[in-house]
């Protein structure tokens, strides 16, 4: 230090710089604080770009990979549950292989619409994210975040992000293996007290010698089921010995008497444990002029149900090569190959093969699982039925036969779909460094998908067999050419963006289909069709041509303005009409900048920032122009016909106004943060296909129109409770409120019904003045006091068409946990919705067949309602007659319950939508350095950890009946719902 000198500044990267006076003892204690300003967080913004989140004047929010991948998850849309403000799951069930999907800030149009997923810059679907090659996600979220993507972010953007290899050097080798167990975690609440049939009083075998032949004699009185009925308001199980419906059937069991006994576990005999197996292998690596990450994975999976079973394999590639100092070329591409067998099908079925369905909604209690695996067919070689005519009056010929469900083993062994997808999805880019500040990028961009499935329905059964055949490429093309600037001048920056696009995307499909069954057994060929096959051809071709542009200013580095604009020329719409452009401006302020010193050590970090963008949609090509179908021929002629919706071909794109404003705070140096906004949507000029009069010669009439407002706010605080050496602690919880309200659909026309539920008339509509999804259904008759009215056949009445609420829910959330303590780490995440309703079907037949717990119970003389109303049972609902005079009518509890409830009143079956769980838990284990350097030199790290997927639903009002709500197979209601499962597994992660 100079002998003159009278101050030391104390400095260091991220830190407030500070100066002190040189006192004469020489010695001067700083504590340095931490300084928000220079913590620059950067993220990933529209086109790939990674950006100061200072300088961006609308929400993004960024997950790292390693948060997404807690349980091994190779679903994107489950991975990102509860882990961004303002997305919500649209659950599918987590028994199946397919994707769940996210409403990004609630409903923006007159329907649901999917963000747009990019990878690596390129637009795909989200089956092509591989979660392990996976190294963030940023959730572009208002439309000023994802302007520039043009009319297909209107619902929102997913940027992914892949792991990249660096050039540092070296060569780094990464296995990620994982090895899990399923279990099915949610079930209906089924009663084991009463066996199949319509009645309590038990059947007997009525010996009839015109029909029966001589022996049979034996059997008369001998007890039976009503073995045709597919419900369980039968006896009474207490261990009477009967006839099963298997011993009528020629063979070893014929004659046979067993005692009639519960079978609780029954369904969960049927469906297994399945095993899933997730490994990965990447080898990274890199020098001064190139750097690549190259990886494969193979994932296999095997469901609960039987016969369904699933593999992927993933190649990944990516890497840039530096040409010479100013040229470099980039790649990134991913292939995947996948094969699925037996995929369970979902929504009400009445042919058999949503199987989960038939246990739930038509089934038998008492039937014994394991036997019936055991016996798929006959001695003649036919599928079995434990659904059979039954034996009185039924010749022997006859008694067997099925009468409404084939035996469920036969069913998915021998009658399922199949798919195999091969899919490649990647760019190529060239990068051209004009100057220091300027440089110039050109890339081809592609996704290409080919698809071929089949369905079969085997001989023998209840259906006529049949065998459908599928083919679907999908092939989009993005050719893109960017112009960037970027400088520094004194206090000022600037960050421009200059760019073309043209997409082109191609769809083709084939499916053909046998007629009147096949020309033999299980010959499963197009060319089996005894009748003329069904075919049908696909054809898909839309252009989108672009320009855009974007300007990004900032001053001192506290104030950040940014401009874009965007003109798409869509081949969707009439030449004259196909020009749309949408503009938006952003401005970000960081506040903090001038809190005096004193106030940064408590209120760290203070940003506004408000935006306003315009935004586009339109629709698939050859909706605006009419459209004819070809019909089966007339006799030997072609034939056409005009479809049923009426189009004038002057469909303009559909535009959406937004608002946006929110801050960024953070506090206790950094220690505790807030992310706020608010946001509104106008959404004007909407494409809708609206009811008309069939006189007309249409139903539906495709216009522009309608008038929505879509407006909500969301939060987000994250905090670090402890941070040490040897204990660090991230929590992070967010919250979501967003509400969408019809004003206006046309002048005509106030009401349109989005969708009808599969029973009950329950439907979503469309109300003008009304939040959107709202539900009508029928609900029960009351008088003015509030009973409910009872008709003189015992039953309640209902009254159609009423208001039962609301299918969206009033809020939504979710919070992530990352705890590490020495070597050990435990993470795991909540998610949660309050409100909202969805239709179950489950419920409503579980409850109308006998087969749930709530059909068994007393009335109220205390005697066992499943009993004939004759011996003092029957069930008796509560209510007035018409009269207003008390209920005091009972009806059999079959009557009851599917006449009574199953057929009634509507409103019963809108379940409350809420819900609470556990999404996933992982405890993990990190091998010390100094063992691995003892023992295993070349391993550079290890981590073991035990995981949990879909942990826990903590709380539901669709749990007692079976149902999770965050897993309905429609977006509001369930025709036939899978049930719900659990993983338990293993996860290691090596790196060499």
């Amino acid at each position: 230090m100079p002998a003159n000198a009278a101050t030391l500044d104390f400095s260091y990267v991220g830190y407030v710089t500070q100066s002190r006076s040189v006192p004469a003892s020489n010695v001067v204690n700083v504590q340095l604080v931490a300084d928000a300003q220079s913590l620059n967080e950067v993220v990933v913004t529209a086109l790939g770009e990674k950006r100061e989140s200072r300088s961006l004047g609308y929400a993004v929010t960024e997950v790292k990979g390693e948060n997404l991948t807690v349980a091994k998850n190779t679903d994107i849309s489950t991975a990102l549950a509860g882990k961004v403000a303002g997305v919500q799951l649209n659950g599918s069930p987590s028994s199946s292989f397919d994707n769940a999907s996210i409403i990004v800030r609630g409903i923006n149009g007159f329907s649901i619409g999917d963000p747009l997923f990019i990878v690596d810059g390129t637009p795909t679907t989200q089956e092509n994210v591989n979660m392990d090659n996976v190294e963030s996600v940023s959730v572009l979220k208002g439309a000023a975040a994802s302007a520039l993507y043009g009319q297909r972010a209107y619902n929102g953007v997913v940027i992914i992000t892949s792991k990249k290899g660096t050039r540092q050097g070296g060569t780094t080798v990464e296995l990620n293996s994982g090895f899990a167990l399923e279990k099915v975690s949610i079930l209906p609440d089924y009663q084991n007290e009463y066996a199949g049939g319509y009645s309590a009083e038990w059947l007997t075998f009525e010996y009839d010698p015109a029909v029966h032949p001589a022996e049979y004699a034996a059997f008369n009185g001998q007890k039976i089921l009503d073995y045709a009925a597919d419900a369980s308001f039968g006896p009474k199980i207490d261990g009477s010995l009967y006839r099963p419906y298997y011993s009528w059937a020629p063979g070893p069991d014929f004659g046979k008497l067993v005692p009639l006994t519960a079978q609780p576990d029954n369904v969960k005999q049927f469906l297994q444990t399945g095993a899933s197996y997730n490994n990965t292998l990447a080898v990274t690596s890199g020098g001064d002029t190139y750097n690549f990450r190259i990886g494969y994975t193979n994932q296999s999976r095997t469901l609960t149900q039987q016969n369904a079973k699933r593999s992927n394999n993933i190649v990944n590639f990516n890497g840039a090569l530096d040409i010479s100092k100013r040229l470099t070329v980039t790649t990134d591409f991913q292939f995947s190959k996948e094969d699925r067998v037996g995929q369970p099908y979902e929504t009400y079925r009445n042919d058999g093969l949503n199987v989960v369905q038939g246990f739930n909604q038509w089934f038998q209690r008492q039937l014994d699982m394991k036997y019936m695996e055991a016996n798929q067919y006959d001695a003649n070689g036919n599928p079995t039925s434990w659904n059979i005519l039954g034996p009185n009056g039924a010749t022997p010929d006859d008694i067997n036969t099925p009468q409404y469900w084939d035996n469920p083993y036969w069913l998915v062994n021998n009658s399922f779909r199949t798919q195999r997808n091969n899919r490649l999805v990647g760019n190529v880019g060239v990068k051209f460094d004009i100057t220091d500040d300027l440089f110039i990028q050109g890339s081809v961009r592609g996704d290409l998908n080919n698809q071929i499935s089949d369905e079969r329905m085997a001989t023998g059964g209840l259906q006529l067999d049949y065998f459908k055949q599928r083919q679907f490429t999908n092939n989009e093309f993005n050719y893109e050419l960017n112009l960037v600037y970027n400088k520094t001048i004194g206090d000022f920056s600037i960050n421009a963006l200059g760019a073309a696009n043209l997409r082109h995307e191609v769809r083709e499909s084939n499916r053909l289909e046998t007629t009147n069954g096949l020309s033999f057994p299980n010959y499963f060929n197009i060319a089996a069709s005894l009748g003329r096959p069904i075919t049908e051809n696909g054809y898909y071709n839309k252009e989108v041509r672009s320009v855009f542009a974007r300007a990004s200013f900032g001053y001192k580095n506290y104030l950040y303005l940014d401009v874009t604009g965007r003109n798409d020329w869509s081949s969707v719409f009439a030449p004259d009409l196909n020009s749309y452009f949408y503009p938006s401006a952003s401005l970000s302020f960081i506040a903090s900048q001038f809190f005096p010193q004193g106030l940064k050590e408590t209120f760290s970090y203070l940003k506004l920032r408000a935006a306003y963008a315009r935004v586009g949609s339109d629709v698939d090509p050859y909706r605006v122009n009419l459209l004819y179908n070809t019909s089966a021929a007339y006799g030997s002629n072609p034939a056409l016909a005009i479809g049923n919706e009426f189009r004038n071909g002057r469909i303009r794109p559909a535009l959406t106004g937004s608002l946006e404003i929110g801050t960024e705070m953070r506090f206790l140096q950094n220690r505790i943060g807030l992310d706020f906004a608010f946001y509104k949507n106008n959404n004007k000029n909407q494409i809708l296909s609206i009811a008309t009069n069939g006189a007309t010669g249409y139903t539906s009439n495709l216009i522009n129109a309608g008038d929505l407002t879509n407006k909500g706010f969301e939060f987000s605080i994250n905090g670090s409770p402890v941070q040490s050496k040897n204990v660090s602690w991230n929590l992070t919880f967010n919250f979501s409120k967003s509400k969408t309200i019809v004003n206006k659909i046309t002048d005509e026309v106030s009401n349109t019904i989005y969708d009808t539920s599969t029973f009950f008339g329950n439907t979503l509509n469309l109300r003008e003045g009304e939040e959107w999804g709202y539900v009508l259904g029928s609900k029960y008759l009351r008088d003015d006091a509030g009973n409910v009215v009872i008709s003189s056949g015992g039953v309640p009445v209902s009254n159609p068409n009423q208001f039962i609420g609301y299918s969206r829910p009033d809020y939504t959330g979710g919070a992530f946990s990352s705890l590490r303590v020495f070597d050990f780490d435990l993470a795991f995440s909540l998610d949660f919705s309050k409100g909202g309703l969805f239709n179950s079907t489950t419920r409503a037949f579980n409850l109308g067949s006998g087969l749930s717990q709530e059909s068994v119970g007393l009335n109220d003389k205390g005697i066992d309602w499943r009993l004939p109303v004759s011996e003092g049972g029957g069930y008796k609902f509560v209510g007035v007659l018409a009269n207003g005079q008390p209920n005091e009518r009972y009806v059999e509890a079959s009557t009851a319950f599917y006449n009574g409830f199953q057929r009634g009143s509507g409103e019963e079956f809108m379940i409350d939508a809420s819900y609470l769980k556990l999404r996933e838990v992982r405890l993990g284990y990190n091998v010390p350095k100094r063992l691995l350097t003892n023992g295993l030199k070349f391993v550079k790290s290890a981590n073991l950890g035990v995981v949990v997927g879909n942990a826990w639903l903590i709380s539901a009002p669709g749990k007692k009946y079976g149902v999770d709500p965050s897993e309905i197979e429609g977006f509001w209601e369930e025709g036939g719902q899978l049930p719900s499962s659990r993983t338990y597994g293993l996860n290691l992660r090596v790196g060499f």
